[in-house]
């Protein structure tokens, strides 16, 4: 199915349910006046944000429902989106099409155009290798498997040899998949067929599902209160499906990553809203607070945390009965052959503990603002392989937060000194990483200061949310915010004025070209003023180059220069030396405006 883009106004009405007689006149001259066209993109909106066919204006525009959702997986299908699981309960009973069917298909198409696994979205591998067990290494391995059969078997008229890839795939869900104490059972697609090869126990446990959901008060049927055994049967065979309740009350916690595929993003809308709540969740934010930071249905972001706890990269976070109440913070396994956890105990994707929330009088916490060349050189230089998934989730997620600080500096503490090559700057950023944030949890601490506890946050995410998210972000959680050094050009233009308190550029425009030629300027105008000639003649010149001038010679006053400071626009500046100034000047201005400054003279002795 083919679904073209359409204007960000036109889209927002379209979400908005605005009919046609009350669309904006300009917004009906784009379609020409045409009602036809606005039905078609109905259609099309509707279908690329998955939006539910009851209760949105598209069920004006479509008569037939399940035509409708059959169009939205198809279209999710091509566009390797995850699973909707926002509308299991039309998908499932309708169409029969489980997360392990969708994702078994998509990777079926995938195969057959001889894709690469990087073209799977990042939380789409993910949930791949989750219901599938199907990674990097495994999906290599099946793709050379088939392109083998298709050598072997000889040309295909027909088109039908793809179908050995079913045989190829694994025929059922991961046993594995963790079911968590909290989560509901639901009733998927279920013919007569079905119940007659069913066992005594399955069809029990089938027609106590359907009494619970026909009973309005119930909530449902909790994974506590099955056997997970003949849950795990029916779940396998795709005749119930999985529920991750979530209300705008509910905290959640993103802890370190297990599991997440680095591969590339898609930029669909509810992507981006994950990417979002990843780097602003806080374990002291409810979901309905999270929403109004974001300025997004409180649905939505119910479900995109939903989607979370789903896929094992948050967990939610419940609040202690009672103050003073210890309540254990225990990390739990699956399900599946604990009868300790049938009874109801916590599971990983749900603690309890006595939070920080009540005992810390409302305390914030600091936020220690780093950059990307920190996880790079965590992921690069080979220091630990207990250090990777941290690096993965302050770059993925953008955001370490206190909880799993722990286990970093523990990998931190661990890490062997290294006294050469490119291993060895590695190494010094990672002590220095370690103690600074040593530094900053001891002061935490101390009843003196302001703030509870640190979060690490990764300037780049920040950019993700618009400069008013950003702020309401910062102002609810943090109390003081203290930036890395260096940070890089991109990462500076996070920061804002109206932050808490901030340790670290005040503003992006401190870190521009013009805000270094400006402070060249004011010590060049206080040595003149000096009357000292010999602390005039030691200022260091600074020349602003405009884009495409050519430079053939150095100025006289670089002549005892030997390394000079370039700042093209939108760059971090680069150190080059005088040897080589010329030729990289007349790169850099082809493109932008060039500031240079003096990093070092010729040091002159005389005998």
């Amino acid at each position: 199915m083919n679904v073209s883009r359409i204007p960000a106004e036109l889209e927002l009405n379209v979400i908005s349910n605005i009919p046609w007689s009350e669309l904006p006149a300009h917004l009906r001259a784009q379609l020409h006046g045409d009602p036809k066209q606005y039905d078609q993109q109905i259609i099309e909106c509707s279908v690329r944000n998955q939006l539910r066919f009851n209760g949105n204006i598209v069920q004006q525009t479509m008569r037939r429902e399940k035509k409708y959702y059959e169009k939205l997986i198809e279209y999710s299908r091509q566009e390797r989106f995850l699973y909707p699981y926002h509308l299991q309960d039309k998908i499932v009973p309708g169409l029969r099409i489980t997360p392990f069917s969708y994702y078994r298909d998509m990777l079926i198409d995938v195969i057959r155009a001889e894709r690469s696994y990087d073209s799977l979205p990042n939380f789409t591998a993910a949930d791949c290798l989750r219901i599938l067990g199907i990674g990097r290494n495994q999906y290599i391995e099946i793709m050379n498997t088939y392109k083998s059969f298709l050598t072997t078997a000889g040309p295909d008229p027909t088109d039908d040899l793809f179908e050995i890839l079913y045989d190829i795939l694994p025929h059922k869900p991961l046993n594995a998949a963790t079911f968590e104490p909290w989560y509901i059972v639901c009733i998927g697609g279920v013919l007569v067929e079905d119940v007659n090869q069913s066992t005594e126990s399955e069809r029990k446990l089938i027609d106590r599902i359907i009494d619970a959901e026909q009973c309005p008060t119930s909530g449902g049927l909790r994974v506590k209160d099955v056997d997970i055994a003949t849950l795990e049967q029916l779940y396998c065979r795709g005749l119930v499906y999985i529920d991750v309740p979530l209300s705008g009350n509910d905290r959640i916690c993103v802890p370190t990553l297990e599991g997440f595929v680095m591969n590339r993003v898609n930029g669909d809308s509810r992507e981006n809203l994950l990417y979002k709540i990843f780097v602003s969740a806080d374990e002291n934010t409810t979901i309905s607070e999270l929403a109004d930071c974001l300025q997004v249905d409180v649905n939505l972001v119910a479900q995109a945390a939903s989607v979370f706890c789903r896929l094992g990269f948050a967990y939610k976070r419940t609040m202690p009965i009672a103050s003073g109440t210890v309540i254990p913070k225990t990390i739990g396994s699956s399900l599946s052959h604990s009868a300790s956890s049938r009874c109801g105990s916590e599971s990983k994707s749900t603690v309890s503990d006595e939070s920080p929330i009540l005992d810390r009088a409302g305390k914030k916490k600091l936020a220690f603002i780093f950059d990307s060349t920190v996880t790079a050189y965590l992921m690069m230089g080979n220091l630990s392989a207990g250090l990777k998934p941290h690096a993965v989730t302050m770059f993925e997620v953008g955001k370490l937060s206190e909880d799993s600080l722990e286990a970093f500096l523990t990998e931190l503490d661990n890490l062997s000194s290294i006294d050469e090559g490119e291993a060895k700057l590695y190494y010094e950023h990672a002590i220095n990483l370690r103690e600074a944030i040593h530094f900053l949890r001891a002061q935490a601490r101390l009843s003196t200061t302001d703030f509870h506890g640190v979060d690490l946050i990764r300037g780049g995410s920040l950019l993700t949310l618009d400069p008013n998210t950003r702020t309401r972000i910062m102002q609810k959680n943090y109390n003081l915010v203290v930036s890395l050094t260096p940070l890089t050009y991109e990462d500076k233009q996070a920061c804002n004025a109206r932050w808490p308190a901030h340790l670290g550029p005040p503003v992006p425009e401190a870190n521009s070209p013009w805000f270094r030629l400006f402070v060249t300027y004011l010590a060049s105008e206080e040595l003149s003023t000096s009357g000292d000639t010999t602390t005039t003649a030691n200022a260091l010149p600074a020349l602003l180059l405009v884009r495409g001038a050519q430079l053939t010679h150095l100025p006289t006053c670089f002549a005892d220069c030997s390394r000079f400071l370039v700042t093209s626009w939108g760059h971090d500046p680069l150190i080059v030396h005088s040897n080589h100034l010329l030729t990289s000047l007349y790169d850099m201005l082809l493109s932008s405006p060039v500031l240079i400054q003096v990093s070092a003279r010729i040091l002159i002795r005389f005998l």
